[in-house]
């Protein structure tokens, strides 16, 4: 396969409901009301602004994978690209989060490394082994044999728990907090 090839896959990367990614948003608003009312002198409080989390989570997924391509370069010398970042919440938080699909570039390339990866290959084991109230939809081999295109979605993940775990106080992302609009009181 060519170094040109590009495959849809998701980034499970935590979401932002009750996470770390979803603490950082809640930061950066917490500091831009502290820094508009020390700038104002007023005391307004959260409820007197609109905030739009859509261009904020937006903001955030894009540095997000930009830090992780890095990472992924850093980590395993290997040059991925992501592309036609998309992010999908659910309706409900009770049984899935947020997760980025996207185009990632040389697939190949990742799966052949990661597919001698032990310390992967244990983590695919135990992501695809059923247990008492889940059914894995895929056992060991379809994963590994990319049934379905899902091998670069266990791999993703695998790289963002890493990432979130080791990186997580590093990141530096930066989100340009835009008011819909300020409800004057």
């Amino acid at each position: 396969m060519s170094n040109f090839e590009y495959n849809e896959t998701t980034i499970n990367f935590g979401g932002f409901y009750e996470s770390w990614h979803g603490e950082q948003i809640d930061y950066t608003i917490d500091r831009f009301i502290e820094d508009y009312n020390e700038e104002n002198n007023t005391n307004k409080e959260y409820d007197d602004f609109d905030f739009n989390y859509d261009l904020m989570h937006n903001q955030y997924i894009k540095q997000y994978c930009d830090l992780l391509e890095d990472y992924i370069l850093n980590e395993y010398n290997l040059d991925i690209k992501f592309s036609d970042l998309k992010l999908i919440s659910p309706k409900f938080y009770n049984y899935s989060t947020d997760r980025i699909d996207c185009k990632i570039n040389k697939p190949s390339t990742l799966m052949d490394y990661f597919k001698t990866n032990k310390d992967f290959l244990e983590y695919l084991k135990e992501s695809v082994k059923s247990y008492s109230g889940y059914i894995s939809y895929y056992n060991y081999d379809d994963a590994l044999n990319n049934k379905n295109n899902v091998l670069t979605i266990y791999i993703l993940e695998y790289i963002s728990n890493e990432f979130n775990t080791k990186e997580k106080p590093f990141f530096d992302i930066y989100i340009d907090i835009e008011l819909e609009k300020e409800l004057i009181n």
